[in-house]
């Protein structure tokens, strides 16, 4: 009888481990696609309503940091000075994750993401390969770049 106990309560810590796993995953899975929405509404707020590059470069250092906030004000900066039509994004959604990585101090993670957009043909939803690697710098995570491996 204690053995069969001790049995299931193993059992039950194994569960429970892979569920606290599970739910850690998915939490950070989640603000990484909050991160990454926030990015979006971000640069289309300054390529549409404000245009204020001293605001856009202070809103981004909330949420990016390295490859990603340098990549992203030389691109801006850019568009700006060359105004073109480009689809607009207007929102994106990590559909599957393939790999995933967590550091010390990082995040890495090959995914998925379903990026809704519109363009001349109306809304559309485009999935694409990325691979996507944040920084946590006292606890809070930030996007460090953001590859399209397709």
């Amino acid at each position: 009888m204690k053995k069969s106990i001790i049995i299931l309560v193993s059992i039950m810590f194994i569960f429970s481990l892979y569920a606290i796993e599970s739910f850690s995953e998915d939490n950070e899975i989640n603000k990484i696609e909050q991160l990454l929405n926030k990015r979006i509404d971000i640069i289309n707020e300054y390529l549409y309503e404000e245009q204020d590059f001293l605001k856009l470069k202070e809103r981004l250092e909330k949420i990016e940091r390295s490859t990603l906030l340098n990549s992203d004000l030389d691109v801006l900066s850019r568009v700006m000075n060359n105004p073109t039509d480009y689809e607009l994004a207007k929102s994106v959604k990590v559909e599957n994750i393939i790999n995933i990585d967590y550091k010390e101090e990082s995040i890495d993670l090959d995914a998925i993401l379903n990026w809704k957009s519109y363009g001349y043909e109306g809304e559309k939803n485009t999935l694409k390969k990325y691979q996507i690697q944040c920084i946590l710098i006292d606890n809070k995570m930030y996007l460090k770049n953001l590859e399209n491996i397709q």
